[in-house]
């Protein structure tokens, strides 16, 4: 499904996908600085405008859309028809990867060096939660998942590493594996394992979690 280009059903680098319970799917568009919607009839409709390549999506419980505003180094807000647009927060490092976690919003910001969880309706910042495979302080892609145990996987591409972070910030992180180069996205499987992709070796790769 699509091609290359900036026309609606045509993408420059479609990085984010975030799949509501309808099945409706949120594309993040990165280089054409957009969202694009595409509805289970078969329909497509290009949602935001000077974005600076957004990275990742969420569908929040209430059908609203949560866009990581990636070089704008903030969160937005999407509610549907209208796609009305709102700043949820802003952050002092460009952010990344986006998970929904006992009720909060867990937001990567790599350059900053942690995991932000914060209150969805008011964009207050609860918990900070340091990630030591961004220590250096660079721009990485690192994205998010939720475990079943309930606990954050963020993943560091420039190391090569996977993090187990306690979303209440009670608990240190702790290295789940490394000498994953490249590593970036991550899908929780059923079973509790990780696929997770390793850009730069152009291929995925499946990671047990211990318990």
């Amino acid at each position: 499904f699509g091609s290359e280009g900036s026309g609606t059903a045509e993408f420059r680098e479609p990085s984010g996908l975030a799949v509501a319970t309808d099945g409706t799917v949120a594309v993040t568009d990165t280089w054409n600085g957009r969202l694009q919607i595409l509805w289970p009839d078969g329909s497509v409709e290009v949602v935001g405008s000077a974005l600076y390549g957004p990275r990742d999506a969420l569908w929040t419980t209430g059908g609203s859309l949560l866009v990581a505003d990636t070089g704008n180094r903030r969160l937005l807000r999407f509610d549907p028809p209208e796609w009305r647009e709102s700043v949820v927060a802003e952050f002092e490092g460009a952010i990344v990867g986006l998970a929904e976690v006992s009720g909060r919003v867990a937001v990567a910001v790599p350059q900053a060096g942690f995991v932000a969880v914060l209150d969805p309706v008011s964009g207050t910042i609860v918990e900070r939660l340091p990630v030591p495979g961004w220590d250096s302080r660079e721009q990485q892609e690192g994205y998010l998942a939720v475990l079943p145990s309930g606990e954050l996987v963020a993943s560091a591409p420039q190391p090569g590493e996977l993090w187990i972070l306690d979303p209440t910030g009670i608990e240190p992180p702790r290295l789940l594996r490394d000498g994953l180069p490249g590593v970036t996205g991550l899908a929780p499987l059923p079973d509790g394992t990780l696929v997770v992709s390793l850009t730069w070796e152009q291929r995925l790769a499946r990671v047990t979690v211990e318990r």
